[in-house]
C-alpha cells in the first residue's frame, strides 16, 4: 500500500485515539502487509480502538479493496 493509504490510517487513527500514534499506525500497517483478514483485525485492535474497532475495520478494508482495485487499474 502506498503513502496516500498510510496517510488515511494515520489519519484515521488520530482521530479516534485523539493524537498521533505511529506505533499504531505501524500495526495497522503490518496486519495489511501480512494478509490479516477483517476478523483477525477486529480481535488485535480490539483493546486499542474499543468499540470503534469494528466499524474502523470495516473502513479500512474497503479502503485496501479500492485502493487494491485502483492500482490493478492502473489508475
Amino acid at each position: 500500500m502506498g503513502h496516500k493509504f498510510r496517510q488515511w490510517v494515520d489519519a484515521k487513527v488520530a482521530a479516534l485515539l485523539g493524537a498521533p500514534e505511529p506505533s499504531v499506525v505501524d500495526f495497522i500497517m503490518s496486519l495489511i502487509a501480512t494478509h490479516k483478514g477483517p476478523a483477525d483485525a477486529v480481535a488485535e485492535l480490539e483493546p486499542l480502538l474499543d468499540s470503534d474497532t469494528a466499524s474502523f475495520v470495516l473502513k479500512l478494508y474497503r479502503t485496501v479493496i479500492f485502493e487494491t482495485e485502483r492500482a490493478a487499474a492502473g489508475l
